[in-house]
């Protein structure tokens, strides 16, 4: 456990770097990447741009996406096999825009090859709800990022009909934290109720008082995300040729935390001080996120087993024993099922 924990914390040089992805190697394939405006996602954009791939770079904000397709497109020499780069207008934390953002792109692309749910919060202050009342975290990070990803599957079935096996990925964003600060057992249902909101009609009107901490809130997301990666894996691997990648993109400066110095206390703002100092650029976990989607050194099987990456793009060798008998007994089924409940009942 220590051995995986600080291998994560200080990963060796990559060996999946940008000359691993060649020049117009994705030509005729479709990518998303939420949260592309910015951080992680702007640098993984940048990073594939030279692959003549059709990019959709989703955001809640256009504004945003346009000035980071200017920012990557002006680029000076341009690559030989530029990507197409494509707006995409996506609220995570609205349930009603994850519908019509996957409309949007189901009206101008048949097929998805490989969907990044890099988009996310981080310690967001408590009590933080999404627009349906679902705390945040939750709501964002997981509920409303497999409402994305189950509205575009017939479009990765498609993808899937023609691409070369095992290609046809959906990368889950992890962390580190997944080890660090989850609490030694399964996250039950009886637990992820408590992440609705409750009060008239479903949102309500009353503060949402969780007993966990941001810190907490933050590491169940991302074991939820790593129980999404491993259900999509069991789900459409054997049966539609879709795979699921967990990844922790390493400890890197991306913006995500900005909500802390925003509206997080003294102690949280000076940690994130601290924490700066020691982060790496965003371009490394980009490495970390195209290993995630396109290396051939993941998904060679038929989704019988997790697939878990590490920074700065490496295949896991340790995953938590507690966390790996969860999935076995169906918590990760579980998982998903709630998820599902939680926009099916519409609150």
């Amino acid at each position: 456990m220590f051995k995986a924990i600080y291998t994560q914390n200080f990963p060796p040089r990559p060996t999946f770097t940008s000359s691993s992805i060649p020049p117009g190697s994705l030509k005729d394939r479709v990518c998303i990447i939420t949260g592309a405006n910015r951080g992680l996602g702007l640098a993984l954009t940048q990073l594939l741009y030279p692959t003549g791939a059709t990019i959709y770079l989703a955001s809640r904000s256009l504004s945003s996406i346009n000035a980071a397709i200017i920012s990557i497109t002006s680029t000076s020499p341009p690559p030989t096999h530029p990507a197409t780069l494509k707006p995409l207008l996506l609220d995570l934390s609205d349930l009603a825009s994850i519908r019509s953002a996957a409309a949007t792109f189901a009206s101008q692309e048949s097929r998805l090859d490989v969907m990044w749910n890099n988009a996310g919060v981080a310690l967001a202050p408590k009590g933080s709800v999404t627009a349906q009342g679902i705390e945040a975290h939750m709501g964002i990070n997981c509920v409303g990022a497999l409402l994305f990803t189950e509205c575009l599957l017939p479009q990765l079935q498609a993808a899937a009909q023609t691409a070369p096996r095992g290609s046809v990925r959906v990368v889950w964003t992890a962390s580190l934290m997944v080890d660090t600060d989850v609490p030694k057992g399964s996250l039950d249902l009886a637990v992820l109720l408590q992440f609705i909101k409750e009060g008239e009609g479903g949102k309500g009107d009353r503060e949402l008082n969780l007993p966990f901490s941001p810190r907490t809130l933050y590491a169940f997301s991302k074991l939820g995300n790593t129980y999404l990666a491993a259900e999509t894996s069991r789900r459409w691997a054997a049966s539609h040729g879709i795979h699921g990648v967990a990844v922790n993109p390493g400890n890197c400066e991306t913006g995500m935390f900005d909500v802390v110095k925003k509206g997080g206390g003294w102690a949280q703002r000076l940690g994130m001080w601290v924490l700066k100092g020691m982060l790496a650029k965003p371009e490394m976990g980009a490495l970390s996120m195209g290993f995630a989607g396109l290396s051939e050194g993941v998904c060679k099987g038929d989704g019988g087993k997790v697939e878990y990456v590490w920074p700065f793009g490496r295949k896991a060798w340790f995953i938590r024993e507690d966390i790996l008998s969860a999935i076995e007994r169906g918590d990760a089924k579980a998982f998903w099922e709630w998820c599902e409940g939680v926009w099916e009942a519409d609150i």
